[in-house]
């Protein structure tokens, strides 16, 4: 019973701090509460996963204590408890959604998780990656609101953050192909059938896991073709930027220039232009 009491007093701890922060105007100055979260890390099962759901949460307002706060939910991505490692994964992609500095960590712990046995630790790697995909640090308010903003640089970040994850997905596909050519040979080498047992887990383990990683790779080459094509041609002067200088070569044609005439005129030498008609005028 005393076991039992202790847990449910560590869960009301954790309730406070959650409530403290979530009504605090100024939540950096609710260190105490923050730390008191971390700590729970190391606690009960229930308590460990209403942590791993407060950890991200609260994440940005203490940089002090990120590195200390993402030691504590990669520790709880790799708990014995599935509901615990689950509730960690998915709250992974939080974590860089307003520090981008972490994206890659957090990107290489969800692929070493990918070979997963459990379906429901499998799925929530492949959400936590796609949502890693959909994020965008930048930008808030209705497209209504941004007409006319230069989204250049997001696009820029967003093609870096799916290069960065196709390459860990390509590098982990290619660590799973030679996992899969030594477990062939362990197997003619196990001596046991429980041997031989634990190895076929770990080459289905293995196989979901390249399953997964074709996925992803298979799901990111459409997002590749929905960058605005004006981005990052530079022959196109977008509205929202400085006009660029004419250059001289731009202005002048060899020794004069073209110039059209929507009325009825006269030509340089006297002679009647029909409207709409083109004439060689010298720039001396």
């Amino acid at each position: 019973m005393a076991e039992v009491s202790d847990e449910a007093k560590d869960i009301e701890k954790l309730y406070e701090f959650g409530e403290r922060l979530n009504e605090a105007k100024d939540k950096s100055q609710h260190v105490k509460d923050y730390e008191g979260i971390l700590g729970a890390a190391k606690g009960s099962i229930k308590a460990k996963q209403l942590t791993a759901q407060l950890i991200p949460r609260f994440f940005k307002y203490f940089p002090n204590l990120h590195d200390r706060a993402v030691d504590a939910h990669f520790d709880l991505c790799e708990e014995e408890e599935l509901g615990v490692r689950v509730q960690a994964i998915r709250g992974l992609p939080l974590f860089s959604k307003d520090t981008p500095e972490y994206l890659p960590k957090i990107v290489d712990v969800l692929v070493q998780l990918l070979p997963a046995e459990e379906n429901v630790e499998r799925d929530a790697v492949h959400k936590a990656i796609m949502s890693l995909l959909r994020q965008d640090v930048k930008v808030t308010g209705q497209p209504s609101d941004r007409i006319g903003e230069d989204f250049s640089e997001i696009s820029k970040e967003f093609g870096e953050r799916l290069r960065n994850i196709e390459e860990i997905a390509k590098s982990s596909q290619k660590k799973l192909t030679q996992g899969m050519a030594d477990h062939h040979k362990a197997i003619s080498a196990a001596k046991s059938d429980e041997a031989k047992d634990d190895i076929k887990n770990q080459r289905k383990n293995s196989t979901n896991g390249l399953k997964i990683c074709n996925n992803i790779l298979a799901m990111t080459q459409p997002l590749h073709s929905k960058s605005p094509s004006f981005i990052g041609d530079k022959r196109i002067n977008l509205s929202w930027k400085d006009a660029l200088k004419p250059t001289t070569s731009a202005n002048n044609v060899a020794a004069g220039c073209l110039i059209q005439r929507k009325t009825s005129c006269y030509g340089i030498h006297g002679r009647s232009l029909q409207e709409g008609s083109w004439f060689w005028k010298s720039s001396n």
